[in-house]
């Protein structure tokens, strides 16, 4: 048997905000008898940068994809001479809480020689400009009593004293 994965777009395109990944594992039985299969994709660096927005699920009805906690488990059986996949898909968060600049997704199933992880960087968002910063508080004119005539302006002491 082999197994390999495969993400749309191709490991190594950068990501951004929103951003879909369709992410699809690949099993083939080239065996004359069916194959147990019991693996599981980590997605533990993919959900702290992207949700789920299509839930795993297998092309063969002999296999199960169900997602639990941070993997995607592959249980069941491929018939003979068969090929099946699993595929979902994660489109990319805001990266307000990113913890890496990376999203990295590897496939415990994987055979050797076989595609077993994919990696996307995911560049900084642009910050917007720095708006100019206003005081908080305006100076005040010293107070004094009332002007006659309406002037806001402190009338002058009197003379002398």
């Amino acid at each position: 048997m082999s197994a390999g994965k495969s993400a749309d777009p191709a490991a190594g395109s950068p990501l951004h905000t929103g951003d879909l990944v369709t992410y699809t594992l690949s099993f083939v039985n080239g065996t004359s008898s069916a194959i147990d299969i019991d693996t599981f994709d980590d997605l533990s660096g993919v959900l702290n940068h992207a949700e789920i927005v299509m839930q795993p699920t297998a092309s063969n009805a002999g296999l199960d994809a169900v997602l639990a906690s941070d993997r995607i488990l592959i249980t069941g059986k491929l018939p003979a001479g068969s090929r099946s996949t699993v595929t979902y898909a994660v489109r990319v968060l805001a990266n307000d809480f990113r913890v890496t600049s990376e999203m990295v997704n590897t496939f415990a199933g994987c055979t050797p020689g076989e595609t077993c992880e994919t990696r996307h960087p995911i560049p900084p968002a642009k910050k917007p400009p720095k708006s100019p910063k206003t005081p908080t508080s305006l100076p005040q004119a010293p107070s004094g009593p009332p002007v006659p005539g309406g002037s806001e302006s402190p009338a002058p002491p009197p003379q002398g004293w």
